[in-house]
């Protein structure tokens, strides 16, 4: 099954009201981001995650922990 790998950037904040914003460099399958996200949450104690395409900027999902 051949998978479609995109670059992402994360926008949210957590329970606190603290500014999430993160990129990486590399590509990643949608499912891969989405659990990336909701690590970063659970680290932080949870929260609220936008994800978007960098290539578009276009809103790929989001996430709440």
């Amino acid at each position: 099954m051949n998978r479609i790998k995109s670059y992402f950037y994360f926008t949210g904040e957590d329970v606190d009201g603290n500014l999430i914003e993160i990129s990486w460099g590399e590509p990643m399958t949608n499912l891969c981001a989405e659990f990336k996200a909701k690590a970063i949450l659970r680290e932080c104690g949870g929260g609220h995650i936008d994800a978007w395409y960098a290539e578009t900027d276009e809103f790929a999902f989001d996430v709440e922990v």
